[in-house]
């Protein structure tokens, strides 16, 4: 089968951006892509890096809010409104600590971050944004 005028190849990997394994700086911001959402939070995918960051629900945007009483269904629906898969967000590294696993965890917060153009709405870090 032949490939249409639209499809595309992926770059040869001598063209493709570099990708480190090491965890990205707490207070970095970083373009990255929504791979997976589970009542708990969104994971994405960091441009550059190896590892996946965790965005908490809390972290995603002001207007969203759930509570205790609210279900896993209704928590994905609402995060998939702010955020569905594929789509490209902007994130802000706001926590990296080893889990019990012994592996590296990265927190992430999107409401920190202004959607549109990237820059960090909260450069001296006070809003926090690590998991408690």
């Amino acid at each position: 089968l032949g490939r249409g005028r639209g499809d595309r190849l992926p770059p040869p990997p001598s063209m493709r951006a570099p990708v480190s394994d090491e965890p990205p700086p707490v207070g970095s911001v970083h373009r990255a892509s929504v791979k997976r959402i589970q009542p708990y939070g969104i994971f994405v995918e960091l441009v550059g890096f190896s590892r996946h960051g965790l965005v908490h629900f809390s972290q995603v945007d002001e207007m969203l809010q759930f509570t205790r009483e609210d279900n896993d269904d209704d928590k994905i629906r609402g995060m998939e409104w702010a955020a569905p898969p594929g789509k490209q967000v902007w994130v802000k590294v706001v926590d990296v600590r080893a889990a019990n696993d012994g592996r590296l965890r990265v927190g992430c917060s999107m409401k920190v971050v202004n959607q549109d153009d990237g820059t960090d709405l909260d450069p001296e870090n006070l809003q926090g944004g690590g998991p408690g």
